[in-house]
């Protein structure tokens, strides 16, 4: 479960982490009123929405007149896939440097870790590709818990050493929200040296395992309410198990671990995963309406068909594949792995078809990839 930015801020405020005045507005009025309220130089920003910031989706205002023309820009918009119903507005704080610290779950050695850089403001991603040095990584013991004297070098290391004090601190209050309330990820990003001196918490982001929600009921009503894009919306009430990325490789696969397993070499492959879609039981309507519900991505440049037929039939499925094929010649290639019931009916239905039905997964795989790299078109 991923709590809203205002929620995960509110957590920290209790837990005595400093964040930014502010609050939130559902319509013009709210936000007037909020402006007002604060007096002073804001921060305009959407909630739930990924990279908002180059995007254009993130603005300062210090007029009444800029704060209204921000909110009709974005209130009951749709972007990626969101409906933007509330904007945070908070006041603007000005920094001398913004830092990244998060916890995390390290599942390939099972522990947390600590992540702490110095470049705070952009993706941990993005940070580590323009200079890995700068990330520094502590794993902690489940038991043990922090070690103040490794979180210590670990900030020196960083770079970091003349704010020790404070990002030790705030590393502590960290790890007692996260283990308390079975977190996988809680993040600053920025965590922001105020030209007060003081370390303000410029975004929020807590995750929280979802398996762990009966021991914590006051999140009961979040996770109810919690966001969804309208793709994951589609994709719920036709009862399949959607998840959705940033990539352009749409995805439909029977099965989750298959799915997890397309997603992991496609990522190999230096191919972005749209989605993750689990469609364990689908007939040829069933992929059909699947395609139609990813078309409405935006940045979709080929769609992947991964699927292991036990109780549906490859020939049923490749009968949906076909029809969306014809209805969208030329605009969406379609790369097709299928193996199992009637496989051999179904590859004869893609062969008249046009379509290659690549029974290697790895080969597969490739095809997408030079699809993508080369622009090549395949039905």
């Amino acid at each position: 479960m991923n709590l809203r930015e205002n929620e995960a801020k509110e957590i920290f405020k209790a837990e005595g982490i400093a964040v930014p005045r502010g609050g939130i507005a559902r319509n013009i009025d709210e936000a007037n009123e909020l402006f007002n309220k604060l007096g002073q130089d804001v921060v305009l920003k959407p909630i739930g929405i990924k990279k908002r910031g180059k995007t254009g989706l993130v603005s300062f205002a210090n007029k009444e007149e800029q704060v209204r023309e921000f909110a009709n820009k974005v209130l009951g918009k749709t972007f990626n896939g969101t409906v933007i119903n509330e904007i945070i507005i908070e006041e603007k704080i000005g920094m001398f440097k913004e830092i990244y610290v998060a916890i995390a779950i390290d599942f390939e050695v099972g522990k947390p870790v600590l992540i702490i850089s110095p470049s705070g403001g952009m993706e941990i991603e993005e940070i580590a590709i323009e200079n890995r040095n700068s990330v520094k990584k502590l794993h902690i013991g489940l038991i043990e818990g922090i070690d103040e004297k490794e979180v210590k070098r670990t900030i020196m290391e960083a770079g970091l050493g003349e704010l020790e004090e404070g990002i030790i601190k705030i590393t502590k209050t960290l790890w007692k929200i996260f283990s308390e309330m079975d977190a996988e990820l809680i993040e600053i990003n920025p965590l922001a040296l105020a030209k007060n001196g003081e370390l303000v918490a410029l975004d929020a982001v807590l995750t929280v395992n979802d398996d762990s929600l009966f021991k914590h009921e006051k999140f009961n009503n979040i996770k109810k309410q919690e966001a969804v894009t309208v793709y994951e919306k589609e994709m719920n009430e036709a009862g399949w198990h959607y998840v959705d990325l940033e990539g352009n490789v749409g995805i439909v696969c029977s099965g989750a671990g298959l799915c997890m397993a397309t997603i992991d070499l496609l990522n190999e492959n230096r191919c972005k995963p749209a989605d993750f879609l689990d469609v364990a039981q689908i007939d040829g309507e069933g992929i059909y309406k699947a395609f139609n519900i990813l078309k409405k991505k935006s940045g979709i440049s080929v769609m992947f068909v991964n699927l292991f037929a036990g109780l549906n039939r490859c020939d049923s499925m490749a009968e949906g594949i076909v029809k969306f094929a014809n209805e969208n010649k030329g605009s969406i290639p379609v790369v097709v792995r299928m193996v199992g019931n009637q496989e051999e009916k179904g590859a004869e239905i893609l062969k008249n078809a046009g379509i290659r039905n690549i029974r290697s997964l790895e080969e597969a795989v490739a095809e997408v990839s030079k699809v993508i790299t080369n622009g090549n078109t395949v039905r």
